[in-house]
C-alpha cells in the first residue's frame, strides 16, 4: 500500500542562480536557467502513517515522548488501551512489545513495570501492528514495535534530559548521544528515572455454603506505597565493513529497584462459630529487577544481488531477587499472630541467535524468509518461614525449580502486486519446549507444542483517497516460565501457584481495514473478529469456605472471542490545531469449564480516545490527551471502566532548549474494580491510584543543530 506523505513546495528566487531546478543537481547552470526560480521540494513525515497490517506514530510532536514514560506515550494512541497497573491491550487483546523488531531485554518479566519506569526520550516512532505477519513470533495477537533513535554520521550530537515532578514523582534524567571516526559510530544511552506508585485496594470476599447461604465474610483495606528506581544504560559500536556491510556490537543493562510496602487492615467474621477476628498486616518486600545483555550483529547488502541478509545472536542475565516480611496481628481467635517470611530469587540466562533475509525478485515482488533459536533457563529457589508467636511454633519450607525453556522458529513470506492489488502472505513453524524439575516428590514436567502460523493480507490503494486491506492469521502465545513454575508463593490473602501443564492459546485474526482522505480530514476504520482455544487465565479457587484465602493459578478457557469495530478520525482544523478521535468499541464472549461446571461470560466494552494539539506559536505547543476505558473481560471477572487524562505543554527557550510541562490524571484519582464469581465466593476488588501529578523538565540538543536520529 502506497504511504502518503505530507509535502511542502518552497519557492526561491536567487540572484546567482535560477533553473528550475532538482535539490542536489550536478548540471552546470546556464545563463538562461539563470533568469528562472528555484524550486526545492521537501519532503515532512506526517505524524501518523497508516499501512495494510499497520498504524505507524511518528512522536516528534508528542509531548509525553519528550518527557514521560514509554506507557505514558502508549496512553496517548489510539487503538491501545493502558491501565493502572501498566497492563497493555489492543482491540481488547493482550500484545507483545518489541524493540526495533526484536524481543528487547529490558521488556522480559514483568511487561507493565518495565513500561512504566522505561523513558521514551530515546523513540523515534512507535507502531501498532493489528496484523502480524509470518516475520514476527506469534506469542501475541497484536505487535507494538518501538523503533528507537538510531546514531548516524561522524558528527558529535545528541540529547539531554531532565524532568522533576511533585515530591518523588517523575524524577528522570537521561542522555543519548553518537559520535564517528573513520568507519566507527559509537552511541549511548543513559537514564535514571526515580518514581512513586501508591494505591487503596478494598477487597470484599463472601463465601458460601452447600445450600448457597453465607458460609464467611472477609473485607480488607490495604496501602501499597512503592518507590522504584530505575537505572539503564547502552553502549553500541557501529562499523561500516564496506559500502554494503556493517556490524554492531551493543552492550546493555539495568538495576531496577522496587521495594513494596503495604499496610492491610482485614476482619473476617465466620458464621459457623460467630467469630470475628480483626488482622493488621505489615508488609516489607525489597524487589530487584536486574539484567544485561550482550549482542552482536552482522547486515550486508547485495550479499547475490538485490538481497539483504542480517544475522543477530545475543546473550541475556536475568536476576530477580524477592525478599518480604509480613507481621500479621489478630486481636481475636482463632487466628494466632505470626510472622511469615519469604524469599525468592531467580536467576534466567537466555542465548538466541536469528537471521533474516531478503530477495528482491523484481519492482513488485520480494521474498524474505529467517529463523531463530532461543535457549533459556530459569533457576528459581523459593523459601518461607512463618513464626506463630503465641505457640512458637516454627515452620519453615523451601522448594527449588528449574525450567529449561527451547524455542526454534522458521519463517516464509511473499508479497507482490497484481494490477492494483498486493498482497503478502507467509508462513511460521514455531516449536517449543519447556522441562520442569522441582525438590521434592514432584515428577519432571514436560511441557512442549509445535505449531504452523499462515498468513494473508490484500490490500489496494483503490484511488488516490481510499484505501482497503483485508488480514488474517494465526497467532500462538505460550505460557511464561512464571504461569508454568508449580511454586506457592503467598500475597496477602491470596496464594500464587503455577501450573505445569498449561497449553499455549490459538488465536484466529480477521480483520478489514478502509481508509479515506477527505478535504479537511482521514478516516481509518478497521473491524476485527479473534476466535481463541485455550486462553491463558488467571484462576482463582477457594480451599475451604471457612478460611476465605483464595488460591490463584492458571487454566485454559474453552473458547473465547472478540469481535469490535475501531475508527480513527484525524482532524487538521487548521495549520495551528489538531484533533484526534478514536473509538474502539468491541464485545467479547467467554467460555469456561470450572471443576466440571461450565460458566459463560458475556461483555460489551469501549475505549475512547481524544487527542488535542495547539501550537499556539513557532515556539509554543500545547497538547491535551485522554482515555475512557469501559468494561472488559478478565479472567473469570469483570474490570470496570479506567480512565486517565493528560495535559502538556512546551516552549522552545532557544534554538536548541525546550521547556516541558506535564499535568497528569488532572481529573483527581482514578480507580477501577473488579469482580470473580463462583459458586463457592464472590470477591469485590477496588483500586484507586491518587492522580494529579504535575512534573516538568528540560531538553537540551547539541551538536549539529539535531538529536540523535
Amino acid at each position: 500500500m502506497i504511504e502518503k506523505l505530507n509535502c511542502s513546495i518552497v519557492f526561491s528566487i536567487c540572484a546567482s542562480c535560477s533553473t528550475w531546478a532538482v535539490p542536489h543537481a550536478s548540471a552546470q547552470e546556464t545563463a538562461k536557467e539563470k533568469e528562472n526560480p528555484e524550486i526545492v521540494v521537501r519532503a515532512t513525515v506526517p505524524a501518523v502513517v497508516q499501512k495494510d497490517d499497520r498504524t505507524v506514530y511518528n512522536l516528534d510532536a508528542n509531548l509525553q515522548a519528550a518527557s514521560g514514560s514509554v506507557a505514558d506515550v502508549l496512553t496517548t494512541l489510539p487503538s491501545v488501551s493502558v491501565d493502572a497497573n501498566g497492563g497493555v491491550r489492543v482491540h481488547g487483546e493482550g500484545v507483545v512489545v518489541l524493540v526495533d523488531g526484536r524481543p528487547a531485554p529490558a521488556l522480559r518479566g514483568n511487561l507493565g513495570a518495565a513500561l512504566q519506569s522505561m523513558s521514551a526520550s530515546t523513540i523515534a516512532q512507535i507502531e501498532v501492528i493489528t496484523s502480524p505477519g509470518a516475520e514476527f513470533r506469534s506469542n501475541a495477537a497484536a505487535v507494538i514495535n518501538i523503533v528507537t533513535k538510531k546514531p548516524s554520521g561522524p558528527e558529535t550530537k545528541g540529547e539531554i534530559s531532565a524532568n522533576l515532578g511533585t515530591p518523588h514523582r517523575r524524577r528522570n534524567m537521561s542522555f543519548n548521544g553518537s559520535t564517528g571516526t573513520g568507519k566507527w559510530t559509537f552511541g549511548t544511552t543513559l537514564g535514571f528515572r526515580e518514581d512513586v506508585r501508591s494505591d487503596l485496594i478494598d477487597v470484599d470476599l463472601r463465601t458460601f455454603d452447600a445450600s448457597g447461604g453465607d458460609a464467611a465474610r472477609l473485607t480488607e483495606h490495604r496501602s501499597t506505597f512503592v518507590p522504584y528506581r530505575n537505572l539503564s544504560g547502552n553502549l553500541n559500536a557501529d562499523y561500516a565493513i564496506s559500502d554494503r556491510g556493517s556490524l554492531r556490537i551493543s552492550a546493555e543493562g539495568a538495576l531496577r529497584d522496587r521495594p513494596r510496602r503495604y499496610t492491610a487492615t482485614t476482619i473476617l467474621s465466620r458464621r459457623s462459630d460467630g467469630l470475628i477476628s480483626t488482622g493488621l498486616t505489615k508488609d516489607a518486600a525489597e524487589q530487584d529487577y536486574d539484567y544485561y545483555a550482550l549482542t552482536g550483529e552482522y547486515n550486508r547488502t547485495k550479499l547475490f544481488g538485490n538481497d539483504k541478509l542480517s544475522a543477530r545472536i545475543s546473550y541475556e542475565n536475568h536476576v530477580t531477587n524477592r525478599l518480604s516480611s509480613d507481621i500479621i496481628t489478630f486481636r481475636e481467635d482463632p487466628s494466632p499472630n505470626s510472622l511469615l517470611d519469604q524469599s525468592w530469587l531467580q536467576d534466567g540466562k537466555v542465548w538466541k541467535g536469528s537471521f533474516d533475509y531478503r530477495i528482491d525478485l523484481s519492482k513488485v515482488s520480494q521474498l524474505k524468509l529467517g529463523g531463530e533459536v532461543e535457549n533459556a533457563n530459569d533457576i528459581i529457589n523459593y523459601g518461607r518461614t512463618r513464626t506463630l508467636s503465641e505457640s512458637g511454633v516454627v515452620s519453615a519450607a523451601s522448594t527449588s525449580a528449574r525450567i529449561r525453556n527451547r524455542y526454534s522458529a522458521a519463517y516464509l513470506e511473499y508479497k507482490t502486486k497484481i494490477d492494483d492489488w498486493s498482497i503478502r502472505g507467509g508462513v511460521r513453524f514455531e516449536t517449543q519446549s519447556s522441562n520442569i524439575r522441582q525438590d521434592g516428590p514432584v515428577l519432571p514436567v514436560e511441557n512442549s507444542s509445535d505449531s504452523w502460523s499462515p498468513s494473508l493480507t490484500i490490500s489496494s490503494d483503490l484511488d488516490t483517497n481510499d484505501s482497503v486491506a483485508f488480514a488474517y492469521s494465526r497467532r500462538v502465545n505460550r505460557p511464561s516460565a512464571d504461569e508454568l513454575a508449580p511454586i506457592q508463593l503467598v500475597v496477602n490473602t491470596v496464594t500464587n501457584v503455577g501450573n505445569p501443564r498449561l497449553k499455549p492459546e490459538t488465536i484466529d485474526k480477521f480483520s478489514v481495514k478502509y481508509n479515506h482522505d477527505f478535504d479537511i480530514m482521514s478516516l481509518s476504520v478497521e473491524a476485527y473478529f479473534n476466535e481463541s482455544k485455550n486462553e491463558v487465565l488467571e484462576h482463582i479457587i477457594l480451599p475451604d469456605p471457612d478460611q476465605p484465602y483464595l488460591v490463584s493459578t492458571f487454566q485454559n478457557a474453552d473458547e473465547s472471542r472478540k469481535y469490535g469495530v475501531d475508527a480513527s478520525l484525524n482532524i487538521p482544523l487548521s495549520s495551528k490545531l489538531k484533533v484526534n478521535l478514536d473509538a474502539d468499541i468491541f464485545r467479547g464472549e467467554m467460555s469456561l469449564l470450572i471443576n466440571e461446571d461450565r460458566y459463560r461470560i458475556d461483555q460489551t466494552s469501549y475505549i475512547l480516545k481524544a487527542d488535542v494539539t495547539w501550537s499556539h506559536s513557532k515556539k509554543g505547543q500545547l497538547q491535551f490527551s485522554s482515555q475512557l476505558y469501559g468494561n472488559s473481560l478478565s479472567s473469570n471477572g469483570i474490570n470496570d471502566a479506567y480512565s486517565s487524562l493528560n495535559l502538556s505543554y512546551s516552549y522552545q527557550l532557544a534554538r536548541n532548549l525546550k521547556i516541558v510541562a506535564n499535568f497528569t490524571n488532572i481529573s483527581g484519582t482514578t480507580e477501577y474494580g473488579d469482580i470473580v464469581r463462583s459458586k463457592e465466593f464472590i470477591r469485590r476488588t477496588r483500586l484507586r491510584v491518587p492522580g494529579q501529578v504535575f512534573f516538568a523538565g528540560l531538553k537540551y540538543k547539541f551538536g549539529g543543530g539535531a538529536s540523535v536520529e
